[in-house]
């Protein structure tokens, strides 16, 4: 449910940060986790989540929301230890330190994001390119001048970038957290306080995503929300959980196409801002641009597409057009058979559950290697 029915999919077919980011913190947990359920405690578990957790800081400081909150973890799973965690998470840090020292000459974290924010903050407030489209930086001001309390729900029920709405199986996975929660159990209360945190932040930094795809700012939390299907079957069972999770790998499938950005609207004006304060959906991606695209090409493959067209393995959309890619150049659509690339999709998909596919058909007598003594 987690890799191709939560918003990890598309994310993990780019290069971006966050996977990265989402493993180090993950695994981070689960070493406080298994410290957790054993009565003589590993120091160096404690060690290694620290340094771990200090790696996805520096990879993406969001993870800061997280860092902290497995701080708090590791302190009620043993007070003893969770220096050895302060240590490692200050050796996973220290890389962060050394390369803004060299290359900026003073010993800060965020000294190569601030660097990138301005560098692109030159470039973004310049006029855009693109006819209709207004410049950046009025889009900017005119969205961040909504009050937050009226993009809290926004981010997780409306059509644009809502959690629930591109994903409700994470809204069964929410229940289930409020399950243990219930239960008191400790895992429940940490992934609560997660999602409050990264719940607030998404509502008050760039919600729209700029060039995204559903959720981007709540990507974090994914994984740790899955944690919570298994205590909603316990009491539901499984059924319930089957179309939410049909839906949300559908969701997947569409999001297979060229995305669109917020900020490359055209006509982006006061009208977007009376929406906001009325709690009026400003736009539908996935009934108005991306299932379109969907019935017309069917899902889309960068890496083959490039191969049949170009002999070439490259990623993008287009070899010849800039990144980032908003209008998808119409030769695909010429030369590329619809639903061509479901074809390497499916033959992707068997592999990947091969095991599963098989063991089923031999508790049903279709054993595909019988032993011959």
């Amino acid at each position: 449910s987690y890799g191709l029915g939560t918003s990890i999919f598309p994310y993990s077919l780019g290069f971006y940060v966050y996977d990265l980011s989402i493993l180090l913190l993950l695994t981070a947990f689960y070493l406080l986790y298994t410290e957790k359920q054993t009565n003589v405690k590993n120091p160096k578990n404690f060690f290694l989540s620290g340094i771990l957790s200090g790696i996805s800081y520096i990879t993406y400081p969001i993870s800061i929301f997280i860092f902290l909150l497995l701080f708090l973890y590791g302190l009620i799973v043993d007070k003893k230890y969770a220096l050895f965690f302060i240590l490692g998470s200050l050796i996973g840090i220290l890389p962060g330190l050394i390369y803004s020292f060299i290359v900026f000459d003073r010993m800060e974290i965020f000294s190569l994001e601030r660097y990138v924010y301005l560098k692109a903050k030159e470039i973004s407030w310049q006029p855009s390119k693109f006819g209709p489209y207004i410049p950046l930086r009025v889009a900017h001001k005119i969205i961040c001048l909504s009050n937050p309390l009226k993009i809290l729900p926004r981010v997780l029920f409306y059509p644009w970038n809502g959690l629930f709405f591109y994903y409700p199986v994470l809204f069964l996975a929410f229940i289930g957290i409020g399950i243990m929660c219930w239960n008191r159990k400790l895992e429940g209360v940490f992934i609560l306080f997660s999602f409050l945190f990264l719940w607030i932040y998404a509502s008050t930094f760039r919600w729209w995503g700029d060039y995204s795809f559903g959720p981007r700012r709540l990507l974090l939390l994914t994984p740790f929300l899955t944690l919570g299907l298994p205590a909603l079957m316990e009491k539901a069972g499984y059924k319930i959980v089957l179309p939410f999770l049909v839906w949300s790998f559908f969701v997947n499938l569409l999001s297979l196409q060229p995305w669109i950005s917020f900020d490359a609207l055209p006509n982006i004006n006061e009208t977007y801002q009376t929406k906001i304060e009325n709690f009026e959906i400003i736009r539908n991606p996935i009934f108005e641009d991306f299932l379109p695209n969907f019935l017309k090409n069917g899902p889309r493959c960068p890496l083959f597409e490039n191969l049949i067209l170009y002999r070439t393995i490259c990623i993008r959309m287009d070899k010849d057009a800039n990144y980032p890619l908003l209008i998808l150049n119409q030769r695909f659509e010429n030369r590329v058979k619809p639903f061509l690339c479901a074809i390497p999709l499916g033959i992707l998909l068997v592999l990947l559950w091969s095991k599963e596919i098989f063991s089923r058909m031999k508790c049903r007598g279709w054993d595909l290697n019988p032993r011959r003594d």
